[in-house]
């Protein structure tokens, strides 16, 4: 425990670090319980008189530090006698020494805001609770009950702030006492603190989620960012967004801090649309735009994680996702994030990083962790306690040369201050020690992890850790810990269970401060699927930890060695062994793998070029379904690109040789190589760049080293700024090769062509002449003979015609043949470039040169031999298309659309995809008749046409991509083709447009469908309910019809609610039981809660089943519970009678029992009961053993009742004997007794009247009877 001193140490650089209130400095209620135990230890040694001096002249600090945040945790009304309690001194003696002047006296030294009798009628207590703030637990309950009504109902938001206040705190309900107190007990001061946190709810919802700086508020720094933390989690996580972050790069050359843009999911619906990244710096004129690439990454649809390095120093960084509608330029913005930098002039200018390389938040104090510290150059540190640097970095340049970054290890210091000039800069930064959280350990993670997925166990399940510093092992600390375990979508087991972790004591390792809880406990090894586990703990600790679990996975024949480069890439292939039950198959929108079954497991066979293989995992399901479990399994191949100043933004890495021209590439400025691969990070010092010329490819011109990129650690590269000169002495070909040195140095090393430098050619009076049918001559003139030349020819009129490419021998002077090849009598074009031998074919033409025309006939020549052509649809269609674009060329623009439409008749019996693919484009690039187009776009998409393309090409192949892009300007698709486009492909475009061509129809099997492909993990929950979301009644009513099954009943419980709060939503038995079966889906309380009322108040058989697992998964509170059990107190009581017991249970029957006395048969004098003999009022209550009661239970043995029978007039007095079960009236021997229902009275005519109001349809009977009465008891009831 650390002593006086040491606190005063800690403590001391908070107070010098501008502070705005005393609560900001982030102490934990463990840190509070310490301070008491040193100050009552100083009462103890030194009495209460020396030792409050000895306090208040010697540790100031410590003493504010403990009244403040005591105020903060503490729950009571009278906070001197708490507090009192707390220290265990008498509350007396604190008067005595005066701690409440003496709080108030300190904080002003201190330059705190306190209050006088003028402001305040308790100035004492009000400075204190201001000071102390509310605590980081209660700031949720704040933000939610407090703040967003005040910003968010019509009502509050339209009066002033302070009236908003008053209200919310007479009418907000299970609002944690800390933040009432804080607000009831800071006055003005508190108002003010109120409206500014109104002010940022009020920016953060009206500007996309943007956080305002710290400097627009008159707040504390912690809760800004715990407002930012809150609205993420609450926003965020729905939409599913994640923050950029700011990365330091303390290893670049180029700029020592990088904006990462993760990967985003949205929405099916924003696929059609531009996605892109729009970065606004304060001190830039126009904002940087980031197109983004969006794919498919299993049932979701995500835009590419982007790197952008922040070459500028800014102070603030405001980030925005936008989508762009093309057809009418409009932009929406989809989120905003505002990233802060640079400090303001007004703060300690000093960033730091984690070892993660993520940005430190500026809050009040650093962690005392190993940082990067970025700093002003000519600037030192000085550390009070003990800080041990760990490495300086090579100077910085560009905009960041005034700035430096070092390496530090802070877990030893207790401050930090900068100096410039022996000038003391900017105010004492705090290093606060780190508070371990609850995390996952242990456990066998898969081999391969996918950053951007779930972790993946395999064998072996984790556990949970929870630091000692919250638990100290005893029965009552587990008790405070809430877990749930459950399991998402399919999987084995189906689960969902909570549970405190004192249920489990025995099995609980304690060890070396911490506690582990292992999941194998609730999980087998045989379990299979993804998994959550939400913690609750003390103090409104809430973490949630998902993660896959799969029994057993042995990958084998798989290697991740870098091979030497092969011209003709072949396939990989591994095998993977698995459970006997379960099946391997490609995840949906990821680059296809071959799989097959045989004796030795599952043999997976990669594309050629893919780096990586995402798979599915599957294995039936306990309840019928499929689980589903995603892996990621990467291959050795090597991906490279080339960023330049002109392409910021939209570098593409791929294993395609890059070709540049040597000026280019002296000219492009700035420019990198970037080269990635799995594992690469770790051979780093393995591996360098070479620049060789061709001829000598021993004797290299420069070779330098990698160096990391920051982005993943396999992510390196290389400036080619540095290798200038030497590109400027090449003579002829050259090209950068990646060089590995294998760990047999005797060995050559592998090399890897990335880059072919050459230098541009020189060529004219090119000519194309026929020397057979089958043989042609290229001739052309050429300055300087070089090496390495390729020749491409391209037909004019055929827009589907692959070019051809030929390589023209070095020894070759402005002539080749060409054979094997029937060029029929048209214009071709002619492209002159230089590519390595080894390159492979190009397949479209290059970019960046101008080729030379060719004519080998006239037009008019060309459209004589074509007319009426053709023996198949394919040929008909083909000469067609041909003859139309030759007419385009001769601008007989009438004629052309003529020979467009014949291609009609042909189009539906096409099988050539690129025949059909490559017209498409020429027709849509063309200014051709709308009907004209409009017909081929919706022809193509006929059953006939693709059926045919998706029988014959594979669904990844290029061609098929580009032919389902195009649905995208179809109107309407063919029923037929629109379900089988839903169960066959994968392709985002393909998908929304089949979707919606159903949805206008509303076929119902769409439904069925889109459930189907839930399963198959093809499209995710958030997709198919905002693409529902305008046909929601539709939807629900077929989903009645359906069987209950988790995709069905998770998309009824997203698709309830938006009709559930309509004025005609009757709660009926059809709608209760939807509502029962989107319960388990279910996470929003307030839906829970209009559900759980529905069925309480219909008395659903399974309400009170589904209330309490609702209230064991913290969905409901207590209060809530006992609200439902209340609306029908005597059913209630009895199905806790007889339900499992639970510790709530006694609780909550106290409570009926209480509020609700006749639920449970209890009477007390005043009560009424509806008897036999009329309705009567109980005066007393004796029992024979005990004597007078003020309340029994009804009917309890040896108890009698003196009632009252009658409201007005005369009122006759009635004994109950329920000894004897008679009734007996004083004085009376014989009553008269009414026939029909038993009502008595000694008087006849008040009998007599009671026939005439009652029963004056039934003829008069009544009798005379003796007394007593006998009666049965269960005819008594309570009113």
């Amino acid at each position: 425990m650390l002593q006086l001193n040491d606190w005063s140490k800690r403590l001391d650089p908070y107070y010098k670090s501008g502070l705005r209130i005393i609560g900001e400095i982030p102490l934990t209620w463990a840190d509070i319980n310490e301070l008491a135990d040193i100050v009552h230890a100083v009462f103890v040694a030194e009495g209460m008189k020396r030792g409050s001096d000895i306090l208040y002249y010697e540790y100031p600090k410590l003493m504010l530090t403990l009244m403040a945040c005591f105020a903060a945790h503490n729950t009571k009304r009278d906070y001197w006698q708490a507090f009192a309690d707390f220290i265990e001194v008498d509350k007396v003696a604190l008067y005595n020494q005066r701690w409440h002047h003496c709080f108030v006296e300190l904080a002003e030294s201190e330059g705190f805001k306190v209050f006088k009798f003028k402001d305040d009628p308790t100035p004492y207590v009000t400075s204190i609770r201001f000071q102390g703030g509310i605590p980081t637990y209660s700031l949720p309950d704040y933000f939610e009950k407090m703040v967003l009504p005040a910003v968010q109902r019509p009502d509050l938001r339209e009066i002033p702030t302070k009236q908003a206040l008053a209200y919310l705190l007479n009418h907000a309900y299970f609002v944690d006492s800390p933040v009432l107190d804080f607000l009831r007990n800071s006055g003005e001061l508190g108002i003010e603190f109120f409206s500014d946190s109104c002010k940022l709810a009020r920016h953060a919802l009206k500007h996309h989620g943007e956080i305002l700086p710290l400097g627009d508020l008159n707040l504390p720094s912690y809760i800004v960012s715990a407002f930012e933390t809150y609205f993420e989690r609450q926003v965020d996580e729905k939409q599913h967004w994640r923050k950029p972050e700011l990365l330091a790069a303390p290893y670049s050359d180029d700029a020592p801090v990088i904006l990462s843009l993760p990967e985003q999911e949205i929405n099916l619906d924003l696929f059609t649309r531009q996605i892109q990244w729009q970065i606004v710096c304060d001190d830039q004129d126009q904002p940087i735009i980031l197109p983004c690439k969006v794919f498919r990454q299993r049932q979701s649809v995500v835009t590419k994680e982007v790197f952008q390095p922040i070459q500028e120093t800014p102070k603030t960084i405001i980030v925005s996702l936008l989508a762009v509608y093309e057809e009418t330029s409009n932009v929406q913005e989809l989120r905003r994030w505002n990233l802060s930098l640079i400090p303001s002039p007004d703060r300690t200018p000093i960033m730091a990083f984690r070892e993660d390389r993520k940005l430190v938040s500026q809050s009040i104090a650093l962690p005392a962790e190993p940082l990067y510290l970025v700093i002003p150059k000519d600037c030192q540190f000085t550390f009070t306690g003990n800080a041990i640097l760990r490495e300086e970095f090579s100077a910085l340049s560009g905009y960041w040369s005034g700035w430096k970054i070092e390496a530090w290890d802070l877990s030893g210091a207790w401050s930090l201050q900068l100096s410039q000039n022996e000038k003391l800069l900017g105010r004492v930064i705090p290093i606060q020690g780190i508070i371990t959280q609850p995390q996952l350990t242990g456990g066998h993670l898969f081999q391969f992890q996918n950053e951007s997925s779930l972790p993946l166990y395999t064998t072996e399940l984790p556990s949970l850790k929870i630091p000692t510093t919250f638990l100290h092992g005893d029965q009552a600390d587990l008790n405070a810990w809430q877990v749930r375990v459950r399991s998402k979508w399919d999987a084995v087991p189906s689960i969902d269970v909570s549970f405190k972790l004192g249920q489990f004591r025995s099995v609980i390792q304690i060890e070396k401060e911490m506690a582990l809880f292992p999941l194998s406990t609730i999980l087998e090894k045989e379990s299979a699927g993804t998994f959550e586990v939400e913690l609750r703990g003390p103090r409104d600790i809430h973490l949630e930890f998902r993660f896959h679990f799969w029994p057993s996975i042995l990958v084998c024949g798989h290697s991740l060695k870098i091979g030497r480069p092969d011209h003709d890439p072949k396939s990989s292939q591994f095998i993977l062994r698995l459970p006997d039950k379960a099946r391997c198959e490609p995840q949906a929108g990821a680059e296809a793998a071959t799989i097959t079954r045989n004796p030795a497991g599952w043999m997976v066979t990669a594309p050629e070029t893919a780096n990586r293989v995402m798979l599915d995992l599957t294995m039936p399901s306990d309840n019928g379904g499929l689980v589903r479990v995603p892996i990621m399994i990467p291959m050795p191949k090597l991906r490279w690109g080339l960023a330049t100043d002109q392409d910021q933004g939209i570098l593409e890495l791929n294993q395609n040789l890059l070709t540049r021209s040597i000026d280019q590439l002296l000219q492009a400025g700035n420019c990198s190589l970037h080269v990635e691969m799995y594992g690469l990070g770790d051979i780093l010092e393995s591996l360098r760049i070479r620049l060789v010329e061709d001829d000598k490819p021993e004797q290299f011109l420069q070779e330098v080293k990698l160096t990391r990129t920051n982005f993943t650690k396999d992510w390196l590269r290389v400036t080619l700024g540095q290798f200038s000169d030497s590109i400027k002495n090449i003579h002829s070909l050259a090209q950068f090769e990646l060089i590995y040195w294998t760990t047999d140095r005797e060995a050559d090393p592998i090399r890897i062509p990335l880059i072919e430098l050459s230098r541009d050619l020189s060529i004219d009076h090119v000519k194309l002449d026929q020397v057979t049918d089958t043989t042609w001559k290229i001739s052309w003139k050429e300055e300087h003979t070089l090496r390495n030349r390729r020749v491409m020819i391209v037909p004019s009129w055929q827009p589907w015609q692959k070019p051809w490419e030929y390589i023209i021998p070095d020894n070759s002077n402005g002539e080749l043949l060409i054979e094997n090849i029937a060029l029929p009598p048209s214009q071709y074009e002619l492209y002159f470039y230089i590519s390595p031998k080894w390159a492979t074919t190009k397949l479209e033409q290059p970019k960046n040169i101008k080729p030379f025309l060719c004519k080998l006939c006239t037009p008019v020549d060309r459209l004589e031999a074509l007319d009426g052509k053709g023996k198949t649809p394919n040929e008909h269609f083909k000469n067609l298309v041909e003859m139309a674009n030759i007419q385009d060329s001769l601008g007989e623009y009438k004629q052309r659309d003529i020979r467009l439409s014949e291609c009609a008749k042909f189009l539906t019996q096409l099988s050539d995809l690129n025949l059909l693919l490559g017209s498409l484009q020429w027709i849509q690039s063309k200014e051709i008749d709308p009907p004209v187009k409009s017909f081929f776009l919706r022809s193509m998409y006929r059953i006939e046409i693709l059926g045919t393309i998706l029988r014959s090409y594979n669904l990844y192949d290029p061609d098929v991509i580009d032919y389902l892009e195009y649905t995208n300007k179809v109107k309407d698709i063919p029923t037929d083709s629109a379900k089988l486009m839903l169960k066959r492909v994968d392709n985002p475009t393909a998908i929304h447009s089949a979707f919606h061509s159903l949805l206008k129809k509303k076929d119902s099997e769409l439904i069925s469908l889109v459930i189907k492909m839930m399963e198959e993990s093809r499209i995710s929950k958030r997709d198919a309910l905002d693409l529902f979301c305008n046909d929601v009644e539709w939807v629900i009513a077929y989903l009645e019809t359906t069987n209950s099954n988790i995709y069905s009943d998770s998309l009824l419980a997203g698709l309830l609610p938006k009709i559930a709060n309509s004025p005609t939503m009757v709660c009926n038995s059809n709608v209760s039981e939807l509502m029962v079966r989107s319960l388990p889906h279910e996470d929003e309380p307030e839906i829970v809660k209009s559900y759980l009322h529905c069925l309480v108040s219909e008395n659903h058989p399974q309400a009170f089943g589904l209330l309490m697992n609702c209230f064991s998964n913290k969905l409901i509170s207590d209060e809530d519970v006992f609200e439902f059990l209340s609306q029908n107190p005597i059913e209630s009581l009895e199905i806790l009678e007889k339900a499992p017991k639970h510790e709530n249970h006694a609780s909550w029957i106290s409570r009926l029992i209480e509020e609700f006395p006749g639920a449970a048969g209890i009477i007390r004098p005043g009560d009424k009961l509806k008897t036999p003999f009329g309705l009567v009022k109980i005066d007393t209550i004796i029992h024979n053993q005990k004597g007078s009661q003020q309340q029994i239970r009804l009917g309890e043995p040896e108890s009698q009742l003196n009632v009252v029978l009658g409201d007005g007039g005369e009122r006759i007095r009635l004994v109950l004997d329920f000894e004897e079960n008679k009734v007996m009236m004083e004085s009376q021997k014989t009553v008269w007794k009414c026939g029909n229902c038993g009502f008595i009275h000694p008087d006849y005519k008040v009998v007599s009247n009671h026939y005439k109001a009652n029963h004056p349809q039934l003829g008069m009977r009544f009798e005379q009877v003796n007394l007593p009465i006998y009666f049965d008891k269960e005819n008594i009831e309570i009113l």
